[in-house]
């Protein structure tokens, strides 16, 4: 195991009994090291585990499956604070402009913007981000226009 493709390193035993670090070696099969510092092979796919903390990935990542964010579908019109990587905010009836903040936002974050419903005026234009918040830019809808967001990033 000469190369680790994805890892989670914690404190000795925050992943479980004796598991220091949890990663995908070259071959791709999930292994571990133990608190002895020793890297073993488990052998078989790695599921339902909820890892806390910081995960890097480096190199290329496929997921053969869904990926789920933290959601929020938030029922106020207008600004509102939605701290969670997605969700979906409403942009009020004739409104030109959304401000939504979001504590995973950052200036440099990427964050992602759908209208979720038809609206006969209603597009959303543009967003703007800033540190802990994003504005989105919008036609005026005729009614209130639900929006979809992502965030992601630093």
């Amino acid at each position: 195991m000469s190369e680790l493709v994805l890892s989670h390193q914690a404190s000795p035993g925050a992943l479980g009994a004796n598991i220091s670090a949890i990663f995908m070696n070259t071959s791709c099969l999930p292994a571990y090291v133990g608190n002895d510092g020793v890297a073993k092979e488990i052998g078989g796919a790695i599921t339902n585990q909820t890892l806390t903390g910081n995960l890097s990935v480096a190199g290329t990542s496929t997921f053969n499956g869904r990926i789920l964010p933290d959601y929020t579908d938030s029922a106020t019109v207008g600004a509102v604070t939605v701290n969670k990587p997605s969700g979906r905010v409403n942009v009020a009836n004739a409104a030109t402009t959304l401000v939504v903040t979001n504590n995973f936002c950052t200036a440099n974050s990427h964050v992602f913007v759908t209208a979720a419903a038809n609206d006969t005026t209603g597009r959303v234009n543009a967003v703007v981000r800033a540190a802990g918040s994003f504005t989105i830019h919008c036609t005026a809808p005729s009614a209130n226009m639900p929006v979809d967001f992502l965030v992601v990033g630093q």
